[in-house]
């Protein structure tokens, strides 16, 4: 039948959401009914592709990061020095890491239900920080840790970035409002394109990239029901990053073609 949007039938459609059907296997119509076809193959794929996100949006992505206490999240300082003022500082660690820093009232909330735990105010397990134990394992606060999402297979990237530009942008937010902080000297669009590249590859990208450990489990957090995503010390990732760059010119003195003003006194 002919498409539609709230009951009224569309006569026509703007350019993006051309290419979308036909990147989606739908066919330009062939007449003047204006009826874009879907062949039965390509049906089913796509079928099978909105029942497994929708499933996934249902019931909550895996964070990949496993049990709380034992998937490497470091406690963020800020968020464990606000319930700190409330609670002891061991809980306020255990706060944070049990809600993957979520966020301040997430953590205060598992405090409040937990405080009768019989280890509330203990240390946390040594095993819990990924940079103890492990040779040449990735110290926590370095800015070397990115974020990756993953996405459905067959799923065309620009229908699955609809759906997950909002979560993605809102996530970011929570710990940086601008894009560089990201780890994307050229803004949206490089995360975008850089996502888009190694999504065909690998079926996964970076959103975020030279983050400390304690930020990128937090953006992962905030994306939780909204896709599949893990953190992950990637120093190719850091290297590319702006503070990563700034971080591997400053052994010359100027790069090449930097400007300089002389103040004559």
């Amino acid at each position: 039948s002919p498409l539609s949007h709230n009951g009224v039938e569309v006569a026509s459609l703007p350019p993006n959401a051309e290419d979308l059907l036909l990147a989606m296997g739908f066919s330009r119509p062939a007449d003047a009914a204006g009826i874009w076809a879907c062949s039965e193959q390509a049906g089913l794929g796509l079928a099978e592709a909105f029942r497994v996100i929708l499933e996934k949006r249902t019931r909550g992505w895996s964070h990949d990061m496993g049990d709380a206490f034992g998937g490497g999240v470091e406690p963020d300082p800020e968020m464990v020095e606000q319930i700190a003022a409330i609670f002891s500082a061991n809980a306020a660690k255990r706060a944070c890491v049990a809600v993957e820093n979520a966020s301040v009232e997430a953590a205060m909330d598992w405090a409040c239900q937990h405080q009768g735990d019989p280890d509330f105010d203990d240390p946390l397990p040594v095993s819990t920080y990924p940079g103890h134990g492990g040779v040449g394992a990735a110290d926590p606060r370095a800015n070397v840790w990115t974020v990756f999402i993953v996405l459905p297979p067959g799923v065309p990237f620009d229908l699955v970035w609809e759906m997950l530009e909002d979560p993605v942008k809102g996530a970011l937010t929570s710990v940086a409002n601008a894009w560089t902080a990201m780890g994307w000297a050229g803004g949206e669009s490089e995360m975008r394109e850089t996502l888009r590249t190694q999504v065909a590859i690998s079926g996964e990208g970076p959103i975020a990239r030279g983050l400390v450990r304690a930020k990128a489990d937090r953006v992962a957090s905030r994306l939780r029901r909204a896709c599949e995503c893990r953190v992950q010390a990637d120093t190719e990732g850091a290297a590319n990053a702006p503070r990563g760059r700034s971080a591997s010119a400053s052994g010359s003195a100027l790069a090449p073609g930097t400007r300089v003003q002389l103040v004559l006194e």
